[in-house]
């Protein structure tokens, strides 16, 4: 048996300024946001094999009750700067990126049962900042066409699901499922 219900309301929010310096030279700024309203209500009846030293013929699975009763407003912030320069032979872009992930506004912190779980004991502990450099390089090889390398750490947030299962921390089931809300956002560099 299953039963789920999820709403999840997101305001994105965005500023960009650009100023071209001269013709050779612009430079970029901006900062977005998104903010989060969810709301997860969940019972899932998972059935686990019972370990060979306590399973009999009779009784080889266990059902064990999960129960998600969740909401939360998470958010993230990011500010963002880029300088252009171009000549005839080369175009450059530098830029660099931060952003702090939150996760854990409004949801559960600590376990029902601390003795068994190694969990952070402050919020702010959980809040995930990170900073990306970005470096782009472009040759013209025509007035239609050019050659670009780009360099750059890149970032995402982690699906909410990972972060907000048994968001009320119960280790009542069997095998206890609990979600991170300090899981990293993930990194890509390319």
């Amino acid at each position: 048996p299953w039963r789920e219900r999820l709403l999840e309301h997101t305001v994105n929010l965005r500023f960009n300024l650009v100023r071209q310096l001269h013709a050779a030279h612009q430079f970029s700024v901006g900062a977005e946001s998104q903010i989060f309203d969810i709301t997860f209500a969940r019972d899932r009846y998972l059935s686990w094999p019972l370990p060979s030293e306590v399973a009999t013929p009779s009784a080889a699975y266990v059902y064990s009750r999960y129960h998600d009763n969740i909401r939360s407003h998470p958010f993230t912030i990011g500010a963002f700067a880029q300088n252009r320069f171009k000549t005839n032979l080369l175009t450059v872009k530098l830029g660099v990126r931060y952003d702090v992930y939150n996760l854990t506004n409004g949801a559960a912190s600590s376990p029902a049962d601390t003795d068994s779980l190694q969990l952070p004991t402050s919020q702010s502990n959980l809040i995930q900042r990170v900073f990306s450099p970005r470096l782009g390089l472009a040759f013209p090889l025509s007035d239609r066409s050019q050659v670009s390398i780009n360099y750059g750490w890149f970032y995402q947030m982690p699906p909410l699901f990972y972060a907000y299962t048994n968001g009320s921390q119960t280790l009542e089931s069997y095998w206890p499922l609990l979600g991170d809300l300090g899981l990293k956002p993930a990194r890509s560099v390319a």
